[in-house]
């Protein structure tokens, strides 16, 4: 039996850097002095071993990075990290509209004297709701529609819209009503 070590260093997002080791063991079996039983034994052994490593390290540097992900500002806004937007952490503070209302309602919007705020696009709701599953600070999220900016190609009457209850987008009449969440640049 022999013990390999391997250690790699892997930059996180926010520039903070993460030494992670990997043991490998290699097991050799000499069948004059190991029974069959006993060999498959220490190689399951170490193969469970590793595993739980790799498990609890990958679960360290997930729950480090969601942490992070999101940051509440305290002035009623949260900001994503990785992709730089700034949310409202109330994820419904201008109710249920339809498309052109939310529209107007994005662009008009203002919290603690921050203005800029739009409706988010298709895109940026999907991975909104995908990054939220590993916990979040915001309230109110409601689990059906919400408006996106995303106008329908084939139809200028259809915009769509994104499901937070499963991640879902599908494509709306824009006189349909549904939950609107501002978004902006984050600075």
């Amino acid at each position: 039996m022999r013990m390999i070590v391997r250690s790699s260093i892997i930059r996180l997002f926010d520039g903070r850097e993460l030494s992670l080791g990997l043991v490998l063991i290699e097991m050799q079996g000499h069948y004059d002095r190991t029974s069959t039983g006993e060999m498959i034994m220490k190689k399951l052994f170490a193969v469970a071993i590793l595993g739980v490593t790799l498990c609890l390290t990958g679960l360290v540097i997930s729950g480090e990075a969601q942490a992070q992900r999101f940051v509440d500002n305290g002035n009623g806004t949260v900001t994503d990290t990785q992709t730089g937007l700034m949310w409202t952490k109330n994820a419904n503070p201008i109710g249920k509209r339809n498309w052109y209302d939310a529209m107007a309602g994005c662009n008009a919007f203002s919290i603690s004297g921050i203005g800029g705020w739009r409706l988010p696009s298709k895109d940026e709701l999907v991975a909104l709701y995908h990054a939220m599953q590993g916990g979040h600070p915001f309230t109110g999220v409601q689990s059906s529609y919400y408006w996106s900016s995303t106008s329908c190609a084939n139809s200028a009457d259809c915009a769509w819209s994104v499901c937070m209850f499963g991640g879902f987008a599908q494509a709306s009449v824009k006189t349909d009503v549904y939950h609107v969440w501002p978004v902006r640049s984050g600075q």
